[in-house]
């Protein structure tokens, strides 16, 4: 969910805004490492702060805020995993 129309899809159920985030540097390696999109492997950190600025991204933060909870995702794949999992349960 990047924006409130997203979330407004949601309105009316009980629901659990779950916010995951990395700090900028972590996630600019992974775009980088992953390179699932044209350019993304070849990216400078300039074009990454360029995307970070775009329509689609600056209203994260106003959704973010929304969230009762919040995932620190800095660590590998199984530890968000593992993150995950724990708030499922409860």
């Amino acid at each position: 969910i990047r924006r409130q129309a997203d979330l407004d899809g949601f309105h009316g159920l009980d629901i659990t805004l779950v916010n995951i985030t990395a700090p900028l540097e972590i996630r600019f390696d992974r775009i980088v490492h992953r390179g699932e999109n044209d350019g993304e492997t070849t990216m400078t950190w300039k074009q990454f702060e360029e995307l970070e600025r775009a329509s689609t991204e600056i209203t994260i933060g106003d959704i973010e805020n929304r969230a009762t909870i919040t995932i620190e995702n800095t660590g590998s794949t199984d530890d968000l995993k593992k993150k995950i999992a724990s708030i499922l349960i409860q």
